[in-house]
């Protein structure tokens, strides 16, 4: 099984799209190159319902976030939508994530999707 990651960052962006909610993180890596993560979060359904997660979710703000790493390669299409690609597709990319719990500047918890918590 893989193994969780702490992400730290800045937000560039939320898509509330179907069938999955999309935070886009702009991280540093240890040399100070700039990355970008997609994590992929809840159903807009269940997202919608969390009192307060779409008005603190904005870009700009810092964060931590705990995420899985894709068990397959993963693509994220025109239309938003995270799918499922070959080993051998070129256009598969290993920054798109599962999303758990995320971390505020001021120390709150937000269930931003199903997966690792802190």
């Amino acid at each position: 099984m893989a193994r969780a990651m702490t992400l730290e960052g800045m937000v560039l962006g939320v898509r509330w799209v179907n069938p999955h909610i999309l935070l886009f993180l702009q991280t540093k890596t240890e040399r100070g190159a700039v990355e970008t993560w997609t994590l992929q979060g809840a159903s807009l359904n269940n997202a919608m319902r969390q009192v307060g997660l779409k008005e603190r979710l904005l870009p700009g703000i810092s964060i931590s976030a705990r995420v899985w790493p894709p068990r397959n390669p993963l693509l994220l299409n025109e239309a938003e939508t995270v799918l499922l690609t070959g080993p051998d597709d070129a256009r598969r990319s290993s920054r798109i994530v599962g999303g758990g719990q995320i971390r505020l500047s001021n120390g709150d918890v937000l269930a931003f999707g199903g997966g690792p918590v802190f």
